[in-house]
């Protein structure tokens, strides 16, 4: 209740709200909780701002995991804000390399499939949706090349990179250069591996 704070808090807590301080950062001075601060000044009659931003209890610095795999950023003043005041990262580095915002019907597509990496080599603009689901397909076109190939498998319900591709890029990223040689000689050593000697044809 707000009985149990001395006359002279509960002024202190109502002057400072009313020139702007937000409840959380007045709870924080005090040592109390934010509702506590809140009862106060609705027992008092203050009429609560609407918590948000800065002023939430629950602000992280405007960065937000929006749920859907996106990243929201904080910019209530943006025109593509949505009701909590957050744009899509996506949407305002796509501002910033094209110096305008994408037009009704632009989607933005993130190449590495990975919805939080927003940078801008990431980043394609496409037309439209057909396009963007055409990006989207290409991958599943390419499964097929790529399971043929050996670059990935199935195992345990999910796709992965196969073990002899995972040699091959072993090699690459220790600098060594990666020939025809150099993969016929891995494949070589995963079927000896494998299967025993194999003579030479």
């Amino acid at each position: 209740m707000s009985a149990q704070f001395p006359e002279e808090i509960q002024i202190e807590m109502v002057q400072r709200y009313q020139n702007g301080e937000s409840a959380r950062k007045i709870a924080e001075s005090l040592g109390l909780h934010v509702t506590s601060v809140t009862r106060v000044l609705k027992r008092r009659g203050v009429k609560i701002r609407r918590c948000a931003g800065e002023n939430h209890h629950q602000w992280k610095g405007g960065r937000i995991d929006k749920g859907d795999g996106y990243i929201g950023i904080w910019k209530p003043e943006h025109p593509r804000a949505d009701k909590q005041g957050y744009v899509f990262e996506h949407t305002l580095v796509m501002e910033q390399m094209l110096g305008r915002l994408p037009k009704e019907g632009e989607q933005i597509h993130h190449i590495n499939g990975d919805k939080k990496d927003n940078r801008p080599e990431n980043l394609y603009l496409c037309k439209g949706s057909k396009e963007h689901k055409i990006a989207h397909w290409s991958v599943e076109w390419l499964l097929k090349d790529l399971i043929d190939s050996g670059v990935i498998g199935f195992k345990d319900g999910k796709y992965c990179l196969t073990e002899e591709f995972q040699k091959v890029r072993k090699h690459f990223q220790a600098g060594n250069s990666v020939t025809v040689n150099v993969i016929y000689e891995i494949a070589k050593q995963m079927e000896v591996e494998q299967h025993g000697n194999v003579s030479e044809g």
